[in-house]
């Protein structure tokens, strides 16, 4: 390579960077929640779907541009003829981000079920009906890797300038940068790194404008996803420049990490890293008969509190029968209740040849913040002859999880809601329970390996979240939580549901997600105003557990059969739901005197200039956008010596 080419390389690799820095500078969940960074989030996706569709050649007028994994690509490929799409991915570019997108025909896209079930592909959920999502959302399962869509339209992009080959010039050997050896977090633990870390995350303190001029921004929807530790990206960005020598040391590495992290020894356990929860869940339920083969009819024992990526896929499951367990006064899964059916299924047998062979159960309701009693819970599965799977998306980055000691079967969780939005998951199952020798090798092996980049990011995270320390993380959670309760119930007319009192025996087991209503204005209207009056971004609706917002509201039968109605009629229509407030390592006290500051104001006085601050926040959007995906700052001299690396291929 010459002194020219590397030049352009770096120069291309700058720009890059630069770009995912800003994006994940205001990153939420895209498509959800409310406030600024979700407007950007989701607007920087949405552009990067135009931008991959006008780099293909195609016109939106007749394709639609579907964003997935190299194993949702097949699957969705296995669905189509020749001549109806066309494909593209990061890989083409020599990118370890592991992103896929395939433009189809409109005419082409079917509104079957989706081969992918969970967050996101469905408007509304009954015990036995689904009311699924159109078009594009119907095959997006679960959040997608927002941040590596955004890098990889962007690289399309500097591509068109520097050639189609200019990221394959990786030149580093290796991927560094695991390690905590930054030198000012070098020997820190505890509140110390802590301090250090959240300092330096990415997003803090951004000002954005509101109707009572610029704010910092007051991010309390981490729930659905976090930011970025910003040594996450430092492992990101090198893993986009690491030689492809390297990937095998890269998962090598992350499962070692992993391994420890989750203390599920990889002599006992298979790792296999995915794009997000909901893929791999997905990819459970696909091997479920694999793993519960004999002479009985399997059921699986889950909860009202499921999230539906931990719903939706146990319903395409052929012959199952799904028992759902209801909460207890407080919102709480009682182990007690779990031993019951499990006795009446599979000691006494009570319904012939029916036998549980799964309890799959959420480590913390995204909904109530509580964390369930998995320990005992995967202790009494394996009393009855049960295997367990737990859904820890909610539960990996707050409480310290001991695979081996609990005895856990199945677990699973996403780097987007552990400080690492790089389109990470993973999926630890006891040694050969998922048989991908029996069935497709590459049905567990595929879903994210060609995300390097992400793998790193997810490593870097639970290194930092092991040497913060659980206890840590535990104080500085109860301590907020328990805050935000005390000053939440002073509001007059506030309802939190459930457990809300600090006193109670069950705030040991409460968490920083508070689900709460106040009699006007609806959620979805204050979230609004909080985002627009106060900097502060929360979510509202039904957060992905129909189930269980239904339950809290009390919806009966007459009302979810209108809502069915409703919602296959009216287009993008909102049902009323719950407001959340979920907290991260990122937020402090001031965070939350600053939310209930703005609630009281909302209640007392309802009148704002609403036009004025959206069209502020419609122009801050389109600013961070032009940041990302704006002009090249290229050298005319570089440009003119360029131009053979110019053509597509």
């Amino acid at each position: 390579m010459n002194e020219l080419q590397v030049t352009d390389y770096d120069k291309a690799y700058s720009e890059l960077e630069k770009s995912i820095q800003t994006a994940l500078e205001t990153y939420s969940n895209v498509h959800r929640g409310s406030g600024h960074y979700s407007a950007v989030t989701t607007a920087l996706y949405e552009e990067a779907r135009e931008i991959v569709t006008r780099f293909m050649g195609l016109r939106k007028k007749w394709y639609k541009l579907i964003f997935c994994t190299a194993r949702g690509e097949r699957l969705l490929i296995d669905c189509l003829h020749p001549g109806e799409f066309l494909t593209i991915g990061s890989s083409d570019l020599g990118l370890p981000l592991g992103v896929r997108a395939i433009a189809i025909k409109k005419k082409h896209l079917k509104e079957d079920v989706p081969f992918l079930r969970g967050g996101g592909t469905a408007k509304l959920i009954a015990s036995d009906w689904v009311v699924w999502e159109s078009g594009i959302k119907r095959y997006e399962a679960g959040t997608p890797p927002v941040i590596n869509i955004i890098a990889f339209a962007r690289a399309l992009q500097i591509s068109d300038i520097y050639g189609r080959n200019i990221f394959r010039g990786n030149n580093n050997p290796e991927c560094q940068g695991f390690k905590n050896d930054d030198n000012e977090l070098e020997g820190c633990t505890g509140h110390e790194l802590l301090e250090k870390i959240r300092i330096s995350m990415t997003g803090q303190k951004t000002m954005v404008p509101t109707a009572e001029g610029e704010l910092p921004y007051v991010n309390l929807d981490l729930a659905a996803s976090t930011p970025a530790f910003f040594q996450a990206f430092e492992s990101f960005r090198m893993a986009l420049r690491m030689s492809p020598a390297s990937n095998k040391r890269i998962i090598n590495d992350a499962k070692s990490v992993c391994s420890t992290f989750f203390n599920a020894p990889e002599d006992t356990y298979d790792i296999f890293f995915t794009s997000n929860t909901t893929e791999a869940i997905n990819i459970v339920a696909e091997n479920f008969h694999w793993m519960t083969h004999d002479n009985n009819e399997p059921a699986l024992l889950t909860t009202i509190l499921e999230h539906s990526s931990n719903d939706l896929p146990w319903r395409s499951v052929k012959d199952v029968n799904i028992i759902q367990l209801s909460t207890d006064e407080n919102c709480i899964i009682d182990p007690k209740k779990v031993e019951e059916v499990l006795v009446h299924f599979n000691e006494k047998h009570s319904i012939g040849k029916t036998v549980i062979r799964l309890v799959t159960i959420t480590g913390a309701s995204n909904v109530l913040g509580i964390y369930n009693d998995i320990a005992e819970i995967s202790k009494l599965a394996h009393k009855f002859g049960t295997m367990i799977l737990v859904d820890a998306a909610q539960m990996a980055a707050h409480r310290e999880i001991d695979m081996k000691k609990w005895e856990i079967d199945i677990l699973v969780c996403s780097s987007h809601k552990m400080y690492a939005p790089f389109g990470s998951g993973v999926l630890l199952a006891r040694k050969g329970l998922l048989r991908p020798e029996e069935n497709d090798p590459e049905q567990v092996r595929m879903p994210a390996m060609e995300n390097y980049a992400g793998i790193a990011a997810f490593t870097k995270s639970m290194i930092l979240l092991r040497d913060i320390g659980f206890d840590t993380i535990r104080e500085e959670e109860c301590y907020l939580t328990g805050y935000a309760l005390e000053e939440m119930k002073k509001i007059k007319g506030i309802k939190i549901f459930g457990v809300r009192n600090t006193d109670s025996i069950h705030f040991s087991s409460k968490g920083g997600v508070i689900s709460f209503s106040i009699r006007k204005p609806w959620p979805h209207q204050l979230a609004n105003q909080l985002a627009e009056r106060g900097g502060i971004g929360i979510r509202s609706g039904c957060h992905c557990s129909h189930m269980l917002v239904k339950n809290l509201l009390g919806v009966g039968p007459g009302l979810e059969k209108f809502q069915r109605i409703m919602a296959t009629l009216i287009p993008g229509i909102t049902f009323p739901g719950v407001a959340r407030i979920s907290l991260g390592l990122n937020n402090t006290k001031d965070d939350i005197d600053h939310f209930t500051r703005m609630l009281k104001k909302i209640i007392s006085e309802p009148d704002y200039d609403k036009k004025s601050i959206r069209k502020k926040i419609d122009y801050y959007t389109r600013d961070i956008s032009e940041k990302v995906y704006g002009e090249l700052e290229i050298d005319k001299h570089l440009l003119s010596h360029s131009g053979e690396n110019q053509q597509h291929q």
